[in-house]
């Protein structure tokens, strides 16, 4: 009797294990899906971060080229006039030192987010740094933006006054 006996706890034992052995493959099947969840999350944020990236760094460059042409022009143009014209010197110099800044505004812009690409990338517990230098990073492009505006209108300015040189 014993026989039978041990031969029914082992297979209960068996039934057991067979049980907690489906708990366990359904439980992995579960955690399979969650990862998959999770990589599909972290792909569509990987586009997302992406795409703001290269927007970001298509305006830094810009910035860059807009201010930098606007000096070169402006004094390649004055350039030209300079024998021929009276200009106003203090239009021209608002205009120029204006782009000038803009060009260091967008160079500060640069930094800042390469700054904060780092502290996003090594980032090991929360902070609110990258934030504040987000957002401080945003200003600087738009002050550079406001000085290419402004030194577009000093320059406008400067040539609404020409002057034939006698």
């Amino acid at each position: 009797m014993t026989n039978v006996s041990d031969m029914e706890k082992q297979r209960i034992e068996l039934e057991r294990y067979k049980v907690d052995l489906d708990r366990y493959k359904v439980d992995l099947d579960r955690y399979k899906a969650e990862l998959d969840v999770r990589k599909i999350e972290v792909d569509i944020w990987s586009v997302g971060f992406n795409g703001i990236l290269t927007f970001a760094t298509l305006g830094i460059k810009s910035l860059i080229l807009i201010n930098g042409a606007a000096v070169i022009s402006l004094l390649t143009f004055v350039g030209n006039l300079i024998q021929k014209v009276k200009l106003s010197s203090h239009s021209l110099y608002d205009s120029l030192t204006s782009y000038l800044l803009g060009i260091s505004m967008a160079m500060i812009c640069l930094f800042l987010a390469y700054i904060f690409q780092i502290m996003e990338v090594e980032k090991k517990k929360k902070s609110i740094w990258p934030a504040i230098i987000r957002i401080i990073a945003v200003i600087a492009a738009l002050v550079s933006l406001g000085f290419f505006i402004y030194g577009s209108f000093k320059a406008t300015e400067a040539f609404n006054i020409i002057e034939p040189i006698q």
